[in-house]
């Protein structure tokens, strides 16, 4: 079968196209010495289906795995939500009730989406099953388009993620990357900080394309859609041998890792029925947003910060200005605009996390949390309320100063419920991100405890510095890497030919 008409078969299995001329149509290939604002121009064509490939581009970089790296633009689906009342569109919002009535009733609108992402495909040949395929979720980047990772090419995806039988795929997620309009429900709010004006800093801190921080359903769909966009890509560079794999394994921490979480929570729900979705890895995953009885951490702190924007930006009963003091607001506003984490040097991320501390809100975050408004918004995050299918490896480290440890243990017991988890900490270095007083202060050191979870998780030779997890699994009780966990689950890939 010839590349293009294979191209048609997957794209009309998935429900993509119904013709070979509209797939040849809908991709467009960039050239590779082209500019950001080339490939980054805004999509003028009506919706695709979700997981459909618009644009492609080949990148180079210093860094260079095995494999040509490319960035796309795809459509996906993002999920916000209405109220009885408003102005919606039924074809793409959905009647949703509580149960037992406790918040009334509200829409969830799935409404498609353009957004970007980066794929890398090997250069061998695939094996007679086709390339297998490993999405990595990345933790938190920023808040605006200039975050996205497909913007400076990455990846982010750790060295023993790559092998010449899979192809790897990570996505923006919506709002970081392409440019999608998505605004918090306080854009064109006027703030009257005292630092305006004369610094630069717009009257409004939300007025910014926002990325759907703190939500899980959106990025996870993002993040499926861009596996289906990366068979067509396949076909597209002629790296297919007329295979689809179908079987692909989602690998994230921080934010990344509760994304990855979510991504499963969407294939249970068969999200994309074509797809077999064989493990989940999560490295600190950030859960259990309707807890802040205990501001312990950046996540309960300055995290937040974006984490009431981003909520705001899919729930508009949200309202980050509610939130935040007119201070706290002129810092959100400063930070954001001035950094994205992990595109300068450590020491710059370092200033950018530490800097969320200085965000002061209206009331305490416990009075701030238990608005209903809120409890809700976290009660549709909620990662272990519904059952997931694919198992589950979720690796933390004691001393993370982010993600606690207590955080983590008590969603991995909830989640071990309905879920098949592995569940493993590993000894860190003792330092928690305290100050000689006990007061929260992220150090290098610190940090190192909550960035290298993911190369634990992968590492198979444990010395005294990295001593084996103690693992607590609901169906063994082992102690296992990530690689291990996934040659039991019958995924090798990754494993040398």
């Amino acid at each position: 079968m010839s590349s293009t008409n294979y191209l048609a078969a997957i794209l009309a299995a998935s429900g993509l196209f119904v013709s070979v001329t509209q797939a040849q149509a809908a991709v467009e290939k960039i050239s590779p010495y082209s500019s950001d604002s080339t490939f980054f121009e805004e999509v003028d064509s009506d919706a695709g289906a979700p997981g459909t490939l618009i644009r492609y581009q080949r990148v180079l970089k210093l860094d260079d795995y095995p494999g040509e790296l490319y960035r796309v633009l795809y459509w996906s689906t993002v999920r916000t939500i209405s109220y009885p009342g408003d102005d919606i569109d039924h074809n793409v919002c959905h009647f949703y009730q509580w149960e037992n009535n406790e918040w009334g009733t509200e829409y969830r609108c799935e409404k498609p989406i353009v957004t970007s992402g980066l794929v890398r495909i090997p250069k061998a040949a695939p094996p007679a099953q086709g390339f297998a395929t490993v999405a990595f979720t990345h933790g938190t980047v920023g808040l605006i388009p200039e975050c996205g990772p497909s913007t400076g090419y990455g990846p982010l995806w750790r060295d023993w993620m790559v092998s010449d039988r899979v192809t790897t795929v990570a996505a923006d997620y919506p709002g970081l990357g392409y440019d999608s309009g998505l605004r918090s429900a306080d854009a064109m709010y006027t703030s009257e900080h005292p630092w305006y004006p004369g610094t630069g800093i717009m009257q409004s801190p939300f007025d910014e394309t926002s990325h759907t921080y703190s939500d899980n359903w959106s990025p996870g769909a993002s993040t499926i859609d861009l596996v289906r966009a990366s068979k067509q890509l396949e076909v597209v560079t002629d790296a297919s041998n007329g295979v689809s794999n179908p079987n692909f394994i989602v690998v994230g921490s921080s934010q990344g890792g509760a994304v990855a979480i979510g991504t499963a929570q969407l294939m249970s729900a068969d999200y994309a029925p074509e797809l077999q979705l064989k493990a989940v890895l999560a490295g600190a995953p950030g859960s259990n947003l309707g807890d802040l009885e205990s501001a312990d951490s950046p996540l309960a702190y300055g995290i937040l910060s974006g984490g009431i924007v981003g909520a705001s930006v899919s729930d508009p009963s949200l309202h980050p200005s509610e939130w935040l003091s007119p201070i706290g607001q002129a810092n959100y506003e400063r930070t954001t605009e001035a950094m994205c984490s992990g595109a300068g040097d450590f020491e710059s991320y370092l200033w950018w996390v530490n800097a969320l501390y200085s965000y002061p809100f209206n009331a305490p975050l416990t009075t701030l949390g238990a608005q209903v408004e809120w409890q809700r918004y976290a009660a549709r995050q909620d990662l272990a309320a519904t059952p997931i299918a694919a198992p589950i490896y979720i690796g933390q480290v004691d001393d993370d100063p982010l993600v606690p440890q207590a955080r983590t243990d008590a969603f991995a017991a909830r989640l071990a419920q309905i879920a098949d988890v592995t569940y493993c900490v590993y000894q860190g270095n003792g330092d928690n991100g305290v100050d000689e007083n006990g007061d929260p202060a992220v150090t290098f050191s610190s940090m190192e405890n909550h960035t290298t979870v993911l190369d634990r998780m992968g590492d198979e030779d444990y010395t005294a510095a990295s001593p084996e997890p103690s693992c607590v699994s609901s169906a063994s009780t082992a102690s296992l890497s990530a690689k291990a966990f996934l040659i039991q689950q019958g995924f090798d890939a990754l494993s040398s030919q």
